[in-house]
């Protein structure tokens, strides 16, 4: 175990910097581009409208041409490495941007000519829109990139890195990442588990952070973006027994190695300030998915809020008509990376009865549960004030239910009886889940339901879209009519 002074400077860091995700710089990134050619698609369409009104296709058939090609160019931007966040001189990535987009423009061009879209929309249009969107997004790149370079030089776009171990060949890593000029990528130490007078030959003291434990409290205090393992392949058992205890975070893992094949979870070969590094696991849910999931979060929860305004106003009188106490029940429960927040409900239970710690689940025909209560839960109306924690950032509209840190299955704790149960935290929890809409709801008496909800937030996790959430939720409206096992 190492010293706890290594810990005082890094384990247990000072108040967190507010700086910005690299992960939201790029998605911002993508969107400006996305938002750059369908503007210049409308206003091209603008100038060009007595001409389209005449065109075949009509102005309707125009918007979709220009909103699905705004979505398909970012999306061929992302593969070709147009949004490569090294900070190099503007012209480089414009030449990058530049072949990408006359690739992409010819290709366009040919693919309406070979379905025969070409005579439908209007002549010249197409051609004009596709030269002064390219010429749009060159000079948006010599905006943005030293934009993106300034960030790098102000420190504040946060790409943080740990390395494990500590040795010699974790030093060079460490040296390329620091000269690779990459967009906020700072390795803020190394973790190793080996004694101090070991340690002391390969790296610097103050460089390490600690062990496994101080990395895991790191990662769930949102302190590290990545982790990189400096190992051969010869030691898959060791990168194997880290890897289970890294996935259960919102972490992404890299190997840096030489190529061969193995047993391990690779998932890409990707390149990290210089280093070839193998994905081990990734964030889920990061990048422009993130976005995507928080910006539907941000719309959906206020009109549902809205909407659902009178039958809240309702549900609080009856709930205070039916027994002495205030209508709505606070609760501690673990969301994103473990990590405690309040959580609202309408209050089910009398108020002498309630367990705050979640260890005592409700079952059926439980006396703690008030007329109303029992209603509530069973057409699951007790969850929507949860809507309130959506818009705080604490929860999402869909995802894994959160669970009491006291919630207990057959005498013991979640965690403790089913392995990787905290791999459910990687994301933040939801009102509604893949489990509950097949369901796996109500009381979790043995471990098997356990298991079985647990298989399901996992199936959500690796694989969500914007489409999952949207089957969930209108299966969500379902579920009360559909199961009998919410008590």
């Amino acid at each position: 175990m190492l010293a706890t002074a290594s810990l005082a400077k890094f384990g247990t860091r000072q108040t967190p910097r507010r700086d910005i995700p690299r992960d939201l710089v790029l998605a911002a990134w993508m969107l400006l581009d996305g938002a750059i050619v369908a503007g210049v698609g409308l206003l091209t369409l603008w100038f060009q409208k007595e001409t389209v009104a005449t065109s075949p296709a009509g102005p309707a058939s125009h918007c979709a041409a220009i909103l699905l090609t705004s979505i398909a160019v970012v999306g061929v931007f992302q593969h070709t490495g147009a949004y490569e966040l090294v900070c190099k001189h503007p012209k480089d990535h414009a030449k990058r941007l530049i072949a990408t987009w006359v690739l992409v423009a010819v290709g366009l061009i040919a693919a309406g000519a070979a379905l025969g879209l070409d005579r439908h929309f209007a002549g010249p249009w197409a051609g004009i829109w596709l030269s002064f969107a390219g010429a749009s997004l060159t000079i948006e790149r010599c905006f943005v990139v030293p934009c993106l370079a300034r960030l790098n030089e102000k420190k504040l776009v946060r790409h943080r890195v740990v390395v494990i171990p500590a040795d010699k060949d974790s030093l060079l890593v460490e040296q390329t990442l620091k000269a690779s000029g990459e967009l906020g990528l700072e390795v803020i130490g190394f973790v190793d588990e080996r004694p101090r007078e070991v340690l002391a030959a390969c790296v610097p003291r103050e460089r390490v952070i600690g062990d496994i434990a101080a990395l895991l409290r790191m990662i769930r205090d949102n302190e590290v973006e990545e982790v990189v393992i400096v190992m051969p392949w010869t030691a898959a058992a060791r990168i194997q027994r880290l890897l289970m205890l890294l996935t259960e975070t919102a972490v992404r893992v890299s190997l840096a190695t030489g190529p061969t094949t193995s047993d391990l979870p690779m998932q890409r070969v990707a390149a990290l300030g210089g280093v070839p590094v193998v994905r081990l696991s990734d964030r889920p849910i990061a990048g422009w998915a993130r976005v995507k999931k928080r910006l539907e979060d941000t719309i959906l929860a206020p009109l549902v809020l809205l909407t659902a305004l009178p039958l809240l106003i309702v549900i609080a009188v009856a709930v205070k008509l039916d027994s002495p106490g205030p209508a709505l029940f606070c609760q501690t429960r673990l969301g994103f990376n473990g990590r405690p927040f309040m959580a609202l409900k309408f209050r089910t239970m009398h108020v002498g009865a309630t367990d705050v710690t979640g260890r005592r689940q409700a079952v059926r025909n439980d006396p703690r549960v008030t007329r109303v209560g029992a209603w509530l839960r069973k057409m699951s109306f007790d969850e929507l004030p949860q809507l309130v924690n959506v818009l705080r950032g604490e929860m999402s509209l869909v995802g894994p239910r959160p669970h009491a840190p006291g919630t207990t299955v057959e005498g013991r704790l979640f965690h403790e009886a089913v392995r990787r149960y905290a791999a459910r935290h990687r994301v933040k929890p939801g009102i509604t889940g893949w489990a509950q809409v097949n369901g796996w709801r109500g009381e979790t008496d043995v471990t098997a339901k356990l298991e079985e909800r647990l298989r399901h937030d996992l199936y959500y996790i690796d694989h969500w879209t914007l489409w999952l959430d949207i089957t969930i939720l209108a299966r969500t409206l379902l579920v009360p009519f559909r199961h009998r096992n919410a008590y």
